[in-house]
């Protein structure tokens, strides 16, 4: 009988043990902090319990390695706690492990309260402030690296980190340089400058942040020059830099060719645009019936240091066509620049053109007629200068035609001249052939008399 009892106290034990030190399944604890924190001053921890099971008289555990553990009770599941960094000698650019634990009852007349979730966060302790360098140009946020246009202002501004608005206490002020040449020391919390970077160039820039937090014997009026009476409470320094590419961007695109063309030609298009390199390009070529209202796509352009090339192509059949041309560089984009090009491709007819028989025609009877013209030029200049001799007999005043012009008796010559050649080579007279008498010529009475016209 004993036995029995004994053995059922210790199976109730082992049972009563197991359910309350269980760890449940649906338990979450999620750890988090406002770090990094600078030296000095003060970390927030946040701890977030979720449970599907209802837990009675919990409470939370904080310890690292250089804090005591630290018990925080608290009614509900989320709770925050200041973790003291100021009497504490923290190692810079350390990282440091906080190891948080929920402790909790899961039944009222539970005795003592056992972990139901244990997790860890992470924080790290600096010496200089925090924060980031910001830059906008042509309406766009850039980092470091970037490239920038030459034709807009450059914004900069600097954003701090500040957990718990710590530097709300603090006088701070933002020195400014690129290139290593002081440019500005910008007013009492004011962190912005507008630059400009008109030259096409690399431009190293860099802000200085000192925050002065002062005591309570220490007169922030004096304070007109940075870090003046910094000795007097603690000043906190913070360094930030970036570097920015400027470049010019591109403003005009020039495209010369013929976009008409006989079918059999290619097709040949000269490029160029202004900007600074490496440039970047598409040509697109589609048909009219197949284009849509979608903006053209540039997925694989090509890139050039020179800032001319050519779209060429070879078109098999005539119609209607597009080119598509897309230019950018690093501060333009591609599709801010795109230009879209009709072109023509038509058929050439084989069939031989009026022109073709007219032209030649025209060009025949043109010829012809200043032949003519230069040969009855000639002929008339030639009879002006010709001497004509006439022998006049008194004696035979019948042998002299009367009533004859010029004109009839140069015929008359001509026909005889060449009937004379004719029966000279072939040895013939006419048949009316008659030979005229020569007359009785006497010194006296014949008389040979030329004329020169």
């Amino acid at each position: 009988m004993v036995n029995c009892v004994s053995r059922h106290l210790l199976t109730s034990l082992i049972i009563f043990t197991a359910l309350t030190t269980c760890v449940c399944v649906g338990n979450v604890l999620v750890v988090s902090n406002d770090g990094p924190v600078v030296n000095g001053f003060n970390l927030t921890l946040t701890a977030n319990f979720t449970s599907n099971t209802k837990y009675y008289d919990f409470y939370f555990t904080f310890e690292d390695s250089i804090h005591p553990m630290q018990t925080v009770e608290s009614n509900t599941s989320v709770v925050s706690y200041v973790w003291d960094c100021q009497n504490i000698e923290c190692r810079y650019w350390h990282t440091y492990t906080v190891k948080v634990q929920l402790w909790a009852k899961r039944w009222k007349w539970q005795p003592v309260a056992f972990v139901e979730a244990t997790n860890y966060t992470s924080y790290n302790v600096t010496r200089f402030l925090s924060g980031v360098l910001l830059a906008e140009n042509n309406n766009k946020m850039v980092v470091t690296q970037d490239y920038i246009s030459t034709q807009n202002m450059t914004n900069l501004s600097m954003d701090l980190y500040n957990p718990g608005d710590f530097l709300d206490a603090a006088h701070i002020w933002y020195t400014w340089t690129v290139n290593d040449f002081y440019i500005y020391v910008s007013n009492y919390r004011d962190p912005n400058i507008s630059i400009s970077l008109n030259v096409s160039n690399d431009y190293h820039i860099k802000c200085e942040v000192a925050a002065y937090f002062a005591n309570s014997t220490a007169n922030p009026h004096v304070l007109y020059e940075p870090y003046q009476g910094y000795n007097k409470g603690k000043l906190v320094m913070g360094y930030f830099h970036m570097t920015l590419h400027a470049e010019d961007p591109i403003t005009t695109v020039k495209i010369e060719g013929n976009n008409w063309l006989k079918h059999g030609a290619v097709l040949s298009l000269s490029v160029s645009c202004d900007g600074s390199p490496p440039w970047s390009y598409c040509c697109n070529y589609t048909q009219i019936r197949n284009t849509t209202k979608d903006p053209p796509i540039c997925d694989s352009p090509t890139m050039s240091t020179m800032s001319e090339f050519v779209c060429s192509r070879y078109y098999p059949r005539p119609g209607d066509y597009q080119v598509h041309i897309l230019v950018g560089n690093d501060v333009t984009m591609r599709d801010s620049n795109a230009r879209n090009l009709t072109i023509t491709v038509y058929d050439v007819d084989h069939k031989p053109q009026l022109s073709v028989v007219i032209v030649p025609v025209i060009c025949s009877i043109l010829a012809f007629i200043i032949v003519m013209f230069g040969f009855s030029t000639y002929l008339n200049n030639r009879s002006r200068y010709s001497i004509e001799v006439a022998d006049f007999n008194f004696e035979q005043s019948e042998l002299h035609e009367e009533g004859q012009t010029f004109r009839e008796r140069l015929s008359n010559e001509w026909r005889e001249f060449i009937c004379g050649i004719r029966n000279t080579v072939f040895h013939t007279r006419p048949a009316h052939y008659t030979p005229i008498p020569q007359p009785n010529t006497h010194k006296y009475n014949t008389y040979s008399y030329g004329t020169i016209t």
